[in-house]
């Protein structure tokens, strides 16, 4: 009876080995799934550009960025995205060959910059909506120049030149969606680059290195965007 007892133990003991040595040799167990409601992270330093020359407009949609998420419930999201945005414009004026003449050139650039979840933008405001809804401008330039000939001429006084660049930027911007549903989500950063010239110039959009961050947060019950 002992004997008997002694070899049931020795044939437990002997599997078990067989199995802690099987898991030896294949290896630690591996988990494929994506952690939920952590931070993600996206960048790039590939450089973006789009040009219109002489006269005319061009206007490109690009993806910058993407990343994927896990949340386990619902809950918040904030989505910080910086970015290099530059612009160069350039006009070109020709002074009339007579008198009465007027020549002017304008050349703009544009960086718009929007970030979408599940293929669906994500607004700023509530009542931002329609084709630009979450758009928002990284930098913007127009530069303009004109000048005019006088009916005389041999006076100075009657020549004009005039010339302007307005600017605008906004180089890291943070977007909310509140209420993201359970599951993987999908999350891009896009941008819209437009260049345009009337007369003679060129004008050229440019994004560079640009970072993506997701940060899931639990904001307030009743926070309103």
């Amino acid at each position: 009876m002992l004997r008997s007892r002694s070899n049931r133990w020795t044939m437990v003991l002997t599997a078990a080995a067989i199995g802690a040595l099987a898991a030896t040799l294949v290896g630690p167990a591996t988990a494929n799934h994506q952690p939920a409601n952590k931070i993600a992270v996206a960048g790039s330093g590939l450089e973006s550009m789009q040009v219109a020359l002489v006269e005319g407009s061009t206007s490109e949609e690009i993806s910058l960025m993407s990343s994927t998420l896990r949340s386990s419930n619902p809950t918040d999201l904030i989505f910080e995205v910086t970015a290099e945005c530059a612009l160069f414009t350039d006009v070109i004026i020709r002074t009339p060959a007579e008198a009465g003449g007027t020549d002017s050139s304008e050349a703009v650039a544009t960086v718009k910059v929007w970030v979408e979840i599940d293929g669906q933008p994500v607004a700023v405001a509530t009542d931002d909506t329609g084709e630009e809804a979450g758009k928002v401008v990284f930098c913007n330039r127009a530069q303009y120049s004109r000048v005019t000939i006088g009916p005389d001429d041999d006076d100075e006084d009657d020549h004009e030149f005039e010339q302007y660049i307005r600017s605008k930027t906004a180089n890291a911007f943070n977007w909310i969606a509140l209420n993201v549903g359970s599951g993987i989500h999908q999350i891009e950063v896009k941008a819209q680059l437009e260049a345009s010239v009337t007369g003679a110039g060129a004008a050229e959009a440019f994004v560079g290195k640009r970072t993506l961050v997701v940060q899931p947060e639990k904001l307030a019950n009743d926070a309103t965007i």
